[in-house]
């Protein structure tokens, strides 16, 4: 894969072609490859490969863009020639579940809020979910140490942020960094805590809300309280697309884009294109 299809917003058009060409049960089978335990990847290779094939079908016959197509036909070829690098299997399959990955998120707001309010949080309780704890603490963890390490580094922090990756969340990685909270994670039973308790009823209502539009009489304030001041974020096509198009809004109109950009342009693709017919994948 070309590093700036994967490395920069670019990305998101590659990840809604295949949201377009893949069914359920590709989707199944790549997620079942992605949280295989690694001690059993190698017995995968198999599977890993009729699988990037599968794909590599639908990118030659779908409505692809021609360069789209050149630049996933070129990655799943190779896959399915080298299935052994591939980034597939996982050192623990809920470090991917839902659980985890929204912990981020819930990172990410406990550092907005420190940021807001120009306060520290006392404690951070986290609902014991024996499935899910160690994942989220590790998390949570990796996190902090990379916070404190970059909010001591000023250099290294310019660069982190700098980098295209960072391009539409640029401003709250920098937040998360500049304000993650110093405390550690506390686990406890719900019903042990008051605030969890209280935070269970939140979810409950806006949840309720979210799925069927209804508002249980009398926490009409306590919802639209959430509703005002709460955040939303998450990871989704729509919220690809949305990113995409930011960056899109950022980029010169094509008559603006000058004969020596285009000429550097096509001189990369053309380098990648040697790379590629090198490694004789058709």
């Amino acid at each position: 894969m070309k590093w700036d299809w994967y490395w920069t917003p670019l990305r998101f058009p590659l990840i809604g072609i295949l949201d377009s060409l893949l069914d359920e049960g590709l989707l199944r089978e790549s997620w079942r490859l992605c949280v295989v335990p690694r001690a059993r990847l190698e017995r995968e290779r198999g599977g890993v490969r009729a699988l990037l094939a599968a794909v590599l079908e639908r990118v030659e016959r779908g409505e692809v863009p021609e360069r789209l197509r050149e630049i996933l036909a070129d990655g799943l070829r190779y896959g399915t020639k080298h299935p052994e690098k591939m980034d597939f299997g996982i050192y623990s399959p809920v470090a991917l579940a839902p659980n985890t990955i929204g912990f981020q998120f819930v990172s990410s707001s406990l550092a907005y809020r420190q940021k807001i309010h120009r306060q520290k949080a006392l404690g951070i309780t986290v609902d014991r979910q024996t499935q899910f704890n160690g994942a989220q603490v590790k998390t949570y963890e990796v996190q902090s140490k990379l916070s404190a390490a970059l909010r001591g580094n000023g250099d290294d922090r310019v660069r982190y942020l700098a980098h295209p990756f960072m391009e539409g969340a640029r401003e709250d990685t920098a937040t998360l960094v500049a304000h993650f909270p110093e405390r550690e994670l506390t686990v406890e039973e719900s019903s042990r805590s008051f605030g969890l308790q209280v935070t269970d009823i939140y979810l409950w209502l806006l949840n309720r809300y979210i799925r069927t539009g209804e508002v249980v009489r009398g926490f009409e304030p306590i919802l639209e309280s959430v509703l005002m001041n709460g955040m939303i974020d998450g990871i989704s096509m729509a919220a690809m697309a949305n990113r995409w198009r930011a960056f899109e809004r950022k980029l010169p109109a094509f008559a603006d884009v000058t004969e020596e950009q285009r000429a550097v342009t096509q001189r990369m693709v053309d380098e990648h294109r040697r790379k590629v017919a090198e490694m004789k994948l058709v």
